[in-house]
């Protein structure tokens, strides 16, 4: 799919339309986080207090982690599994905002 960058452990003929499908869900749902305008220098800036969260579980850490890329401009969004999919995270633009899942 043209402008997403994702990860995915597998392909079969239905894997492209559900990655259409889940890149719509995501887009939809980033649009709704509030974020600032993307700052990468601040995204680095916070790059130790991200990593300081792999040791945490995710009820823990992931609105922590959510604030903290929306203020660098990054939306992110977890979304559940679609089943025959093989994504396992993407990441896209969307005008001037950044796209994480």
């Amino acid at each position: 799919m043209p402008g997403i960058v994702y990860r995915k452990s597998g392909d079969n003929a239905e894997s492209n339309y559900t990655l259409a499908a889940w890149a719509q869900k995501a887009k939809i749902e980033a649009r709704q986080i509030p974020t600032a305008l993307v700052n990468l220098e601040k995204l680095k800036d916070n790059l130790e207090t991200i990593r300081g969260f792999t040791t945490l579980n995710p009820e823990e850490f992931c609105s922590k982690l959510q604030n903290i890329l929306a203020d660098c401009g990054v939306a992110l969004v977890f979304l559940p599994h679609i089943k025959g999919s093989f994504l396992s995270g993407a990441s896209f633009q969307d005008g001037k905002k950044l796209f994480w899942d």
